[in-house]
C-alpha cells in the first residue's frame, strides 16, 4: 500500500506501478504485450509535441489508459538512497519509443514539466482499486 495517503488515495509504489502496466503479461516489453510501439497506441516521440486527453489512445488490459507514453508517472519511492528524486514510470510524449518499455525507469528531482504526472491509487474496504487519471 502507497506509504502516504490522503483520503485513502496516493501515488502508487514502484513495484504496483510496474504490476498494473503489465496486466498480467509476465516477461512482456509493453504494456499491450511485444507488439512494435506505434503512433496508434501511445503519445510519444513528440509525434504529437504535448501531453493529450486521457482516453486519447486505447486502455491497457487493466482498463488503464497512458501506462506507456503521454506523462512520466511519479511513484511513491525514491529512485536511489540519496533520495535525489522520485521515481518516473512510463515514459513520456517527448521520449522515444524505447523508453517505452514496461522495466523503463527515471526520476525527475521536482518542479513542474509538461511531460511529468502522477496517477492515484485508493484502497476502499481492503482492496486496493487503480484509477485512471481523468
Amino acid at each position: 500500500m502507497p506509504q502516504l495517503m490522503l483520503n485513502g488515495w496516493g501515488k502508487p509504489a514502484e513495484k504496483e506501478w510496474e504490476w498494473a502496466s503489465q496486466t498480467g503479461l509476465k516477461n512482456k516489453e509493453y504494456p499491450w504485450a511485444n507488439q512494435v510501439p506505434s503512433s496508434s497506441r501511445d503519445n510519444y516521440g513528440r509525434n504529437v509535441g504535448k501531453p493529450t486527453a486521457v482516453g486519447s489512445y486505447p486502455a491497457n488490459g487493466y482498463g488503464l489508459y497512458d501506462m506507456a507514453g503521454n506523462v512520466g508517472e511519479w511513484c511513491q519511492d525514491w529512485y536511489d538512497s540519496g533520495k535525489y528524486g522520485r521515481v518516473l514510470r512510463g515514459s513520456n510524449w517527448a521520449y522515444t519509443s524505447n523508453r517505452l518499455r514496461v522495466a523503463s525507469r527515471s526520476y525527475y528531482p521536482g518542479g513542474r514539466a509538461s511531460c511529468y504526472g502522477f496517477r492515484c491509487v485508493g484502497v476502499q474496504e481492503g482492496l486496493k482499486v487503480i484509477s485512471n487519471r481523468k
